[in-house]
């Protein structure tokens, strides 16, 4: 299984310190850079209220990077592999993650349970999956040779520069991940959009 976390920018031209004596207390707009319904957009809408910011969706990372780097928009919750050439650069700051714990790229970037929401912990994630029923060696096969390919070194370095995590799960653990990942998501979300 690999997930990655988003990180929460700022434009660099406003300073930190004057977001900070506007927010929260002026709601200010925050680009996520998804189409309606997607992870991202889903996330942005359950917290924006928590976060004092006011969720806007984009149909994808590329427009709304430009128009945070533009200064149209002041605050983004983006992929670290979208926004990190911008970040580095200085177009951009890093304000917080919505990972558990801190980026290993970027210790400097602390996370928003740091900053006092605790129950903020959110990354999109994926793995691998097959039919019901699929024979158990077949599983443990595919799953062996993922493991070792996501193993290898210079596969390795690539996926931790983007800020992605790999954790090496049987297929039972991947099975109760996601079990409590509907679990801890059903409620918030029945909550946004209502009942089926």
């Amino acid at each position: 299984m690999i997930r990655f976390p988003a990180v929460i920018v700022l434009v660099a031209a406003s300073s930190v310190g004057a977001f900070a004596a506007e927010w929260p207390a002026k709601p200010v707009r925050l680009v996520v850079p998804f189409a309606a319904g997607g992870a991202a957009d889903t996330i942005g809408r359950l917290h924006a209220e928590a976060l004092k910011l006011v969720h806007v969706a984009y149909k994808g990372g590329a427009q709304a990077v430009l128009d945070l780097v533009a200064g149209h928009v002041k605050v983004g919750m983006l992929t670290w592999s979208i926004v990190a050439e911008h970040v580095r650069a200085g177009r951009l700051v890093a304000l917080a993650t919505t990972s558990a714990q801190r980026l290993a790229y970027r210790a400097d970037v602390p996370t928003l349970r740091e900053l006092g929401h605790a129950d903020f912990v959110a990354t999109t994630w994926y793995s691998l999956s097959g039919p019901a029923g699929l024979a158990p060696d077949i599983v443990e096969s595919a799953n062996r040779e993922v493991v070792k390919a996501l193993e290898r070194p210079q596969m390795k370095r690539q996926i931790e520069q983007d800020a992605i995590e790999v954790r090496a799960m049987t297929a039972a653990e991947v099975t109760r991940f996601m079990q409590s990942e509907i679990d801890r998501w059903t409620p918030m979300i029945t909550r946004l959009v209502g009942p089926k």
